[in-house]
């Protein structure tokens, strides 16, 4: 799925998921990292909200959408 697409998200705007499984952290964590890759103007940050009453599935993803593309930068010797 394209979380970040145009069509999704504004600039600036978040996509949340929440109600997201113990069972399925890994398999977030494993789509996060090919995410960060495809888009670079995203930040990722997966959440476990701690309730005794949930233990269940108590966790969230926040996507945010930059104005920015990470560059990586190159330092160059002269």
């Amino acid at each position: 799925s394209d979380v970040c697409s145009s069509d999704l998200l504004n600039i600036n705007g978040y996509y949340i998921i929440e109600d997201i499984r113990n069972d399925e952290l890994e398999l977030f964590k494993k789509k996060i990292n090919e995410w960060k890759v495809k888009y670079n103007n995203c930040s990722f940050e997966l959440i476990n909200l701690t309730l005794k009453n949930n233990p269940i599935d108590n966790n969230l993803l926040i996507i945010q959408k930059h104005i920015y593309t990470k560059l990586k930068r190159k330092i160059i010797l002269l």
